[in-house]
């Protein structure tokens, strides 16, 4: 009898046991799936920022650099008023 009862308690840790890995496990592919699917958006902002970043770039090459000394002249001005 007591061998019997001891039986079923250890096949009932066990059954605890496998569920408790395969939450555990279902809870991991979740996140996992969440940060891929968050480093996927970033990845997307990262290259418009750099294709933004790339035009900006551009468009200041083609302005005449007497344009970008005054800009930059007038910048030091605004931060002291």
């Amino acid at each position: 009898m007591q061998q019997q009862q001891q039986q079923k308690r250890q096949q009932t840790r066990q059954r605890l046991w496998k569920q408790l890995q395969r939450q555990e496990m279902q809870q991991q592919l979740k996140q996992h799936k969440k940060q891929v699917g968050q480093r996927q958006q970033q990845q997307q902002s990262r290259q418009q920022q750099l294709k933004q970043q790339r035009k900006c770039q551009q468009q200041r090459e083609r302005k005449p650099l007497s344009q970008q000394q005054q800009k930059k002249q007038q910048q030091p001005k605004r931060l002291q008023q």
